[in-house]
């Protein structure tokens, strides 16, 4: 059986989890928890966080329960890429839990994760991100993906500021069909 998973940072966003997971989450499968003694912190090299363990402090996160197997691996490839893996932890109130996290050394933390900045700021980036990570897992390797990570981002930036840009009159006033989508140059 599958632990429940506590995701303290960017997979806090649903919608991103969804992406990750290829599905939508049950209802009630996912409820807010608490990790003490742990702090995420943002880091200097990209918008998402770390987790350190700090006496006396506290991350609030999501705790997702009913997630298979098949999940896991989608959740490793994606947090892979960053050099994040499993480990046992145990929530505020007693609840097991398994969270990502990496070595201490891994990243620069820089100041404490602000969750709803990043949702404002890097949200909507990140979904169209990890579309486009999700769509190499079998076909290439985590690391593979993560060198190219700086490509799909901004593949991502491409998409969210189209999506704020309207043409002018009459541009594009017919209907539009999209006959095939490939990627030429991944």
């Amino acid at each position: 059986m599958v632990k429940p998973l506590f995701f303290y940072g960017s997979l806090r966003h649903a919608p991103l989890l969804e992406v990750v997971l290829g599905r939508s989450l049950d209802s009630g499968a996912a409820t807010a928890a608490t990790l003490l003694d742990y702090a995420a912190y943002a880091v200097a090299e990209g918008p998402f966080p770390t987790l350190l363990a700090e006496q006396g402090s506290h991350a609030q996160g999501l705790l997702v329960s009913g997630l298979t197997a098949s999940d896991i691996a989608r959740l490793d490839f994606y947090e892979g890429g960053f050099d994040y893996d499993l480990v046992d932890v145990v929530l505020d109130g007693g609840q097991m839990a398994q969270v990502y996290v990496c070595g201490p050394e891994r990243w620069t933390a820089v100041d404490l994760w602000d969750f709803d900045g990043w949702l404002s700021q890097w949200g909507a980036m990140s979904c169209h991100a990890a579309s486009e990570v999700m769509g190499y897992l079998n076909s290439r390797t985590r690391d593979q993906v993560a060198e190219m990570f700086p490509q799909i981002r901004a593949r991502a930036w491409s998409k969210v500021l189209a999506a704020g840009w309207t043409a002018g009159q009459e541009v594009f006033a017919g209907q539009i069909e999209i006959e095939r989508k490939s990627r030429a140059y991944a």
